[in-house]
Parts: structure tokens; sequence; C-alpha cells
């Protein structure tokens, strides 16, 4: 049976995709493009014309593993020319990050089957 809704899916993409801008307004194009191209698999699942849960897991692993202490993404700090604008990128980038972290365990625990 199908736990997640597709407008989560909706939603995990748009995240996606924000944090990617984010990382490109910070001058981190590697990591923005390892975030887009999360959000282009996200919309591909949202596109398949039968949803693809074991997709969509793989999907959120390979995202979480990106928070994980050993990836460097979990201490990135996104640079910019401008002092004051380098700290709002930064505030915004982190409030991303949680975001989509939230997102991310809300959708895994709708995942979970318990044994009737």
């Amino acid at each position: 049976m199908q736990k997640i809704e597709k407008w989560r899916v909706e939603e995990l993409s748009l995240a996606l995709n924000e944090l990617s801008d984010l990382l490109k307004k910070g001058n981190n194009r590697e990591w923005a493009n390892v975030f887009a191209h999360f959000d282009s698999e996200a919309r591909d699942i949202l596109q398949a014309e039968k949803f693809q849960i074991d997709q969509l897991k793989r999907l959120i692993t390979n995202i979480k593993n990106c928070f994980s202490r050993s990836c460097s993404f979990s201490q990135l700090e996104l640079q910019h020319g401008d002092p004051a604008e380098m700290r709002m990128i930064n505030h915004e980038f982190s409030s991303a990050k949680l975001e989509l972290l939230q997102l991310l365990e809300n959708m895994e625990k709708q995942m979970v089957e318990f044994p009737c």
C-alpha cells in the first residue's frame, strides 16, 4: 500500500530546489549540482506512471547520507563577497537544511508499516 502522497514528493522537490539555489548563491556549485540531481530524481518519481516507493526510499537515503558527520556537506558554510549577505545566506541555508531533514524524517515515518 502506498503510504506517501504525491504532494509530499512535490514538497521534497521544492525543498531540494531551494537548497540547490542557496548553494549556488553561496558559491558552491558542486553541492548545488548534487541537490539539483536529487530534485531531478524526485521529479522523475512524480512523473512515473506508477509510484515507485522503493525509488523514493533510495532517494531519501541518498539525501540523508549528505547529512552524515563523515560528509563535508554537514559542516559546509556558504561564501559570499558581502559579509552581511553571507550571514543571511548561511542563515537561510541552515533553515533549509533543517526543513529538508524534517521533511525526510516525516516521509520515512509514513513509510513504516506496522504488523497487524
